[in-house]
């Protein structure tokens, strides 16, 4: 009840409370909860989860005590209590640091188990590495409250946190007001001193800045009663001495002389008015605490720091000098105790473990105090009170300065300082720093949903739901490539409808271009030396016997005709025969597979076996004729590997080197189930503002008038000249719609298929003379593995911002979520944009879609999740 009224005291530090219950470590703890008290609110947010049995924890925790136990009577170091029945001897502190450290690893195995992880992943999304935060474990079994609770690595990464030990029962103290003298009043007990130098305790609490400090040297019972009755209460009890606690860890003892030791019991009366009248601190500078610190909470004292272990007198002396000067600096209690401890680690070459011995047992019900509300005789912070009040912050830097300067100087005086105003607000700026290490500890959720929106998309992908918007981005990226150069290899000759109309014969048999026009053209043409010739226009008609030449022409061997393959899905049930007097392998067929949609993405090479019963049997495509011709001219060889695969020698690029026309499959990329008989590749379109401009292209009527000057035309011999027609005469099937189409005004947006024929031969002697690439994709596994990896990107961000959002107020932490995803997707562009321009044809609108599921995905889990007796 009473931690209900804790919060409104305490503005940037933080409480979790994880309450383990009555379970064990043989059995288990069967209900774990975890209250976390977050600024500015009145009620806990509250987790639950379970924590594994964990046998042998104890096991080794015991073993961890004989070990060190048998070191330390071994270096006959001075204990402030003699250690007996040791069990263990000749051990070595390799052997001692190798057992601290399976224990650690131990512990953290222990709390990363599955069953309590959801409660770490809950506070942490809670939390900001910035803020001071306390965190108290309460817990009834003793070999529980043994474990070195400081070694759980989410104190690694959050350095403002400190871990305090309580009770199951307790309640909040109320003390009557009392006045401020200015002073901390400290009562300081110097019991038994044998063997060890409590003078040095003395001497450092003799020189508390703002502090009265009364001390009892190895008193009476009847004087040390006397004075934990005063009237005037003390702010601090301090023992230094000789102590020790039970077997069962729940009684304890301190030796008040050589010759009395009392129990906290027979102190009750005593020590329960002292706290009555303002006690709030007892510190406890001697062996085995933590029996004592199990009476002391059945009186409700507010805080307690005890030692787990024996201790070293030199390690006790070092650990009250690094508290007293952080504490009486202006830190508070838990940071000052952190930093105590740590620097404890630097003394662990002559005294093995340390830095594992301080413990803080606190009431929660409680705030801690600074050393400001102690001199100035504050009330419990409980109720109300301000946030400095109740924690105070850290200290000026002139006040840091001066305590540097102490303990490097090998002083024991101790600084008069008090925080400044803006020195107390200055840790107060929020930080939204995320902990790596949460990467790790949510590594399983991460894996889940990483590959839970990856299984998605690729299910999605395999059903063909994506291939439309595929294909649209493939697009997007082909019209975004830089320009290139024209083709300077090709001369494009181009029937026009003014060309057809304007014949001085009309053609038979529903030609486009008369016998008499074809034969001036070829004519025309062999001033231009041409290497190839393609004739890109059906003749299933023998030439009119008035033109000779035109036969003579048509039988050239570097000439190239068509035909059609029948095509029975379209309603082609014949196909069109091929020219009579052009050579059998000079026959070829110009057909093409267009996607959905009608855009030509993909060039045919040839066919596996054409039907013989076809009127068109050509087996090859006229592009690849035509470039291979082009080639074999040059003296470059080709062939076919031994599973079939088209290769072409490329001398230019390096002895040896070949390209490869690597046939794509029904899943390629992007496609799905896509018709790929025959040899099939992607078509990379030789980039340019409109796809007609790939070459030099002139007009049936510049050629046949001499329209192009002498000169330019010695400049375009030896070149592969494709002749076909380009106008509204010519069946709809010999247009094209491209990649380019949806950037192009609506008379541009269809591509003859002479210009077509164009790309198809530009890209493959580009690939073979200039290095251009030729499109490819990853194999299957490869792209599995990309978007994966994309699904990975988008869950650490979301695991990131889901962080972040329990740190933001209303949905604030949207925009960074939105910002974060969309730098994210642009990187995924810009390196689906740098591949294509190598050729590589990358997986975007998948990886897109699991890095946008995941993001959002895992803020939605991390945030709104619900927790089971959420209050």
């Amino acid at each position: 009840m009473y931690l209900i009224e804790l919060q409104t005291a305490v503005s940037m530090s933080q409480l979790v409370v994880l309450k383990l219950g009555n379970g064990n470590c043989q059995e288990g703890f069967p209900t774990v909860i975890a209250q976390l008290w977050e600024t500015d609110h009145r009620n806990p947010i509250q987790f639950t989860g379970c924590l594994p049995a964990a046998p042998e924890l104890p096991k080794l925790y015991k073993r961890w005590q004989l070990m060190y136990a048998a070191l330390y009577g071994g270096f006959r170091c001075d204990l402030r209590l003699e250690i007996h029945d040791v069990s263990i001897t000749n051990v070595s502190e390799a052997e001692f640091r190798n057992l601290s450290q399976q224990l650690e690893e131990q512990i953290n195995t222990w709390l990363n188990a599955e069953e309590f992880h959801k409660i770490e992943r809950r506070v942490r999304t809670k939390l900001m590495p910035s803020e001071e935060i306390r965190v108290i474990i309460e817990a009834e079994d003793d070999q529980v409250r043994r474990l070195p609770w400081h070694l759980w690595r989410l104190f690694e990464d959050y350095p403002l946190t400190e871990v305090a030990l309580s009770s199951q029962e307790y309640e909040r103290v109320r003390t009557p007001a009392r006045e401020s003298t200015g002073q901390v009043r400290v009562l300081g007990i110097l019991g038994n001193s044998e063997g060890i130098e409590v003078e040095k305790d003395r001497a450092l609490l003799e020189q508390l800045p703002e502090a009265e400090t009364v001390f009892v040297v190895q008193p009476q019972r009847q004087e040390l009663n006397h004075q934990l009755w005063d009237k005037q209460g003390w702010d601090i009890l301090f023992f230094a001495g000789h102590s020790g606690s039970g077997a069962d860890a729940k009684t304890g003892y301190i030796s008040i002389n050589q010759t009395d030791s009392l129990t906290i019991s027979q102190l009750k009366h005593a020590l329960r008015t002292a706290i009555t009248c303002g006690l709030r601190l007892a510190i406890f500078n001697s062996c085995d605490g933590l029996g004592l610190a199990r009476e002391l909470a059945d009186l409700h004292i507010p805080q307690l720091i005890v030692m787990r272990e024996p201790v070293p007198d030199r390690v006790a002396q070092e650990f009250l000098k690094s508290f007293l000067t952080a504490f009486a600096g202006g830190k508070s209690l838990y940071l000052a105790v952190r930093e105590a401890r740590e620097r404890l680690q630097g003394w662990e070459d002559n005294y093995p473990g340390a830095s594992w011995l301080p413990v803080i047992c606190q009431n929660p019900a409680v705030v801690p105090p600074t050393w400001q509300q102690l001199r100035d005789r504050n009330q419990f912070p409980s109720v109300s009170g301000s946030s400095s009040q109740a924690h105070g912050s850290q200290t000026s830097s002139e006040g840091q300065h001066m305590m540097r300067s102490a303990v490097a100087g090998g002083q024991t005086s101790l600084p008069s300082t008090s925080p400044t105003p803006s020195d107390q607000t200055s840790s107060d700026k929020p930080s939204h720093s995320f902990p790596i290490r949460l990467l790790w500890c949510d590594r399983v959720l991460l894996l889940k949903a990483s590959v839970f929106a990856m299984a998605l998309v690729m299910g999605l992908r395999w059903l063909g739901l994506l291939e439309g918007l595929e294909l649209k981005a493939f697009d997007k990226l082909m019209r975004q490539r830089p320009y290139e150069m024209r083709d300077e290899r090709l001369l494009i000759v181009k029937a026009t409808p003014e060309d057809i109309k304007n014949q001085e014969q009309q053609p038979k048999h529903g030609a486009s271009l008369s016998d008499h026009t074809l034969t001036r053209l070829f004519e025309k043409l062999q001033e231009y030396e041409p290497v190839t010739i393609g004739l890109d226009i059906y003749r299933d008609f023998p030439v009119d016997p008035a033109y000779p030449k035109l036969a003579t022409y048509l039988g050239q061997k570097n000439l190239f005709g068509i035909c059609k393959v029948k095509d029975a899905k379209a309603g082609d049930t014949e196909g069109i025969s091929p020219p009579l007097e052009i050579r059998p392998d000079r026959i070829s067929f110009s057909d093409a597979l267009p996607d959905k949609g009608g855009i030509l993405r993909r060039h045919l090479l040839s066919l596996n076996s054409p039907d013989l019963t076809d009127k068109c049997t050509a087996k090859n495509n006229l592009s690849l004729l035509l470039a291979l011709y082009y080639l074999n001219a040059k003296g470059i060889q080709w062939g076919y590997t031994s599973n079939q695969q088209l290769w072409i020698d490329a001398p230019h690029l390096g002895n040896g080197k070949t390209v490869v026309l690597k046939e794509l499959n029904s899943d390629t990329g992007g496609y799905h189930r896509v018709d790929a008989a025959g040899r099939q590749i992607l078509l990379n379109y030789r980039s340019r503002r409109s796809p007609e401009d790939i070459a030099l292209t002139v007009n049936v009527g510049d050629i046949l008038n001499d329209k192009i000057p002498p000169q330019r035309r010695s400049q375009l011999k030896g070149r592969i000249i494709l002749v076909g027609i380009a106008g509204p005469i010519n069946t709809s099937s010999d247009y094209w719609l491209t990649p380019y189409s949806a950037s192009q005004s609506l008379s541009e947006k269809r591509t003859p298929g002479v210009v077509i024929q164009g790309h198809m031969v530009s890209q493959i002697l580009s690939a073979v003379l200039d290095n251009r690439p030729l499109l490819w994709v990853w194999s299957e596994s490869t792209e599995v593995l990309w978007i994966w990896g994309w699904s990975v990107v988008g869950s650490v961000i979301g695991l990131v911002m889901g962080f972040r959002s329990g740190q933001a107020r209303g949905m604030h932490f949207l925009s960074g979520l939105v910002i974060s995803t969309g730098v994210a997707l642009g990187a995924l562009y810009g390196i689906c944009y740098l591949f294509i321009l190598q050729g590589g044809w990358i997986p975007l609108v998948p990886s897109a879609m699991v890095l946008v599921l995941t993001s959002v995905g895992m803020v939605l889990v991390v945030r709104y999740t619900p927790c089971s007796n959420q209050m």
